[in-house]
């Protein structure tokens, strides 16, 4: 891992330790995905259930089976799949604007 990873991995500790997700969550007033992966060895469904439970409407829960922690590495099918759930969800939330 580069120098620059290290760098950005401790970041993201410091802010998980220092932030919490279910205490901020309900201040965010924009639409929410929450894409979670039901093999997910980093965050389990539970923890992610609960900060979706805590957001405010408008938000969205999908579940991929099969899929684990980092989307990035599964195959292609499942990479489409997550990338057109997000762009669907994106082009909804325009029309609402609209």
């Amino acid at each position: 891992m580069s120098k620059a990873n290290d760098t950005r991995r401790e970041s993201l500790i410091e802010d998980a330790q220092k932030y919490n997700a279910i205490d901020l969550i309900p201040k965010v007033d924009c639409p929410k995905l929450f894409i979670v992966a039901e093999k997910d060895s980093k965050v389990s469904s539970n923890a992610s259930r609960k900060l979706y439970n805590a957001a405010k409407e408008p938000k969205e829960w999908f579940q991929i089976p099969g899929m684990e922690h980092k989307y990035q590495y599964q195959s292609q099918e499942m990479l489409d799949r997550v990338n057109k759930k997000i762009l669907d969800f994106i082009e909804t939330q325009d029309r609402v604007v609209e």
